[in-house]
């Protein structure tokens, strides 16, 4: 019997192959196109919370979820770039 994965589970397995998506962007590849997002909103709310992921406002406007391997210091190094100068790429 196949076991039943969380939100949080399909949330992260898909970050692995897709990092950087929105809430929008995960809801309808989880969920489906058009489906409500405020579950997957509080789930990635809380994985920040957590340490799990990290949610970062891009340059389009957007809330972008990031797995990412923070220990290599990546990610930190994208966010010290974006505060000197105010632009965040990835």
């Amino acid at each position: 019997m196949e076991k039943i994965s969380t939100l949080k589970e399909q949330i992260i397995e898909l970050l692995k192959i897709e990092d950087g998506l929105t809430d929008r962007e995960i809801t309808d590849r989880i969920k489906g196109r058009g489906e409500p997002q405020q579950s997957v909103n509080i789930t990635c709310r809380n994985m920040e919370s957590k340490g799990i992921i990290k949610r970062i406002r891009g340059q389009d406007g957007l809330i972008r979820n990031y797995l990412g391997d923070f220990k290599k210091g990546y990610f930190y190094a994208c966010l010290i770039l974006s505060s000197t100068t105010g632009n965040l790429k990835f």
